[in-house]
């Protein structure tokens, strides 16, 4: 039988980021938009060797199948038990449950890799980066996102989920850190960064930020 834990890494994919299945075309536009920036910057760089880091119902993964932007290879992996369930839907892509504290890849292994909306979920994000620069290649490339948790950011989330709380509510879970604080962590962790993009405005109106990073 499954602990309470377990039953909760198992719940469906599609319930990760319910915002992607709103009822709202203003919800959908505005998270899919992270994705078609996120997309955007993977073409410009095109790497031969790409890691989704929680990758939920692999939606990312469909735009750049979708975009013609496949990579020789691609890895996912999430935290949740159901992710290898999407190996039969995509098998084009290396999925598998892992925690990215300490995945089982070599060093240097990868040409870009791509966390969205994932790091401000993580307490302990300095071991976390600590991973991503273990088997990032080099002057290679990291790809973020993050909620800004604005006065408006909060706002429209009560609008979109009845609720002012992170950790309450559909799609549910705790933010550690605000946008521009990750920004932070991560370039005094041995990063540059090379490329901002806010959504849907700048400030005040942001409420995400889109960030490239490269390994210094």
């Amino acid at each position: 039988m499954e602990t309470s834990s377990e039953q909760k890494l198992a719940i469906p994919l599609t319930t990760i980021v319910p915002e992607y299945y709103s009822h709202s075309p203003l919800v959908r536009w505005l998270f899919f938009q992270r994705l078609r920036k996120a997309v955007c910057l993977i073409a410009t760089m095109k790497p031969a060797v790409l890691l989704d880091l929680g990758c939920g119902d692999g939606t990312f993964i469909r735009l750049l199948q979708q975009n013609n932007l496949l990579p020789l290879e691609l890895y996912a992996i999430d935290y949740n038990i159901n992710v290898q369930n999407l190996t039969p839907q995509m098998p084009f892509c290396n999925f598998s449950r892992q925690d990215l504290m300490r995945t089982n890849f070599a060093d240097h292994t990868f040409d870009a890799i791509v966390a969205l909306d994932v790091l401000e979920h993580i307490q302990l994000i300095d071991k976390a980066l600590a991973e991503i620069k273990r088997i990032l290649k080099s002057q290679k490339f990291l790809l973020t996102s993050e909620p800004t948790e604005s006065v408006l950011y909060k706002i429209l989330r009560f609008i979109a989920k009845g609720t002012f709380s992170m950790e309450t509510g559909p799609g549910a879970g705790r933010h550690y850190y605000r946008a521009r604080e990750i920004d932070t962590i991560i370039k005094n962790s041995g990063f540059k960064r090379i490329n901002y993009q806010p959504i849907p405005f700048f400030y005040p109106l942001d409420l995400f930020h889109i960030n490239l990073y490269q390994k210094i």
